[in-house]
């Protein structure tokens, strides 16, 4: 229960939620590596459309499924990074993600994406959890918050396989972005 008076010791409560998020994040790695099936754990059901709801629009007219692998992943961000726009391309016009906190971690993985183009595309982006979280200086908890936000904000905006944005190997705490086609674009500073 949460007390409606001031916490008298706020480190103690942290630490305790901290190992708290720390013995889940283990809990849900470990169920995922044991059970063989990672992608259950990426795509949490709220994300993914029903059988009936694949492929239909509100009206119930059948139309082409909007997926990752259609996408293009465009940035703009700003020279200290505070500020990541990000639009989504797609065949059938752009979805504007606008500018989110949580767009940081895309950012960062797409950068990895990029960097490592020369590789044959299944090596490619791939990064240690542990990495990425020194790169973000968070911990685990707010990274997969963060991964939890991104697929929410495409899963409302109508791409079927949301959870599909970060790919992971099981068992090796690896993972990456789900989208190959990406841009990064530098804002200009304003002028005074």
């Amino acid at each position: 229960m949460i007390a409606r008076r001031p916490i008298r010791h706020p480190a103690r409560v942290e630490s305790v939620a901290n190992l708290f998020a720390q013995r889940v994040s283990s809990e849900l790695e470990r169920a995922g590596s044991s059970a063989g099936n990672w992608r259950r754990l990426d795509s949490p059901a709220e994300l993914a459309p029903g059988p009936d709801q694949a492929g239909a629009d509100v009206a119930g007219n059948n139309r082409a499924e909007l997926t990752i692998s259609a996408l293009s992943l465009c940035f703009s961000v700003s020279h200290d990074e505070e500020y990541i726009e990000l639009r989504a391309l797609h065949p059938g016009g752009t979805i504007d993600l606008k500018a989110r906190a949580h767009h940081y971690v895309l950012l960062l993985l797409a950068r990895i994406r990029l960097a490592s183009r020369a590789l044959p595309p299944d090596e490619q982006g791939w990064v240690h959890q542990e990495v990425l979280l020194n790169q973000m200086r968070t911990d685990t908890s707010r990274l997969y918050i963060d991964i939890y936000r991104v697929r929410r904000q495409l899963a409302a905006a109508g791409v079927h396989d949301a959870g599909n944005i970060i790919e992971r190997r099981p068992g090796t705490r690896r993972l990456r972005l789900g989208v190959a086609r990406l841009e990064i674009h530098e804002i200009p500073d304003a002028v005074p």
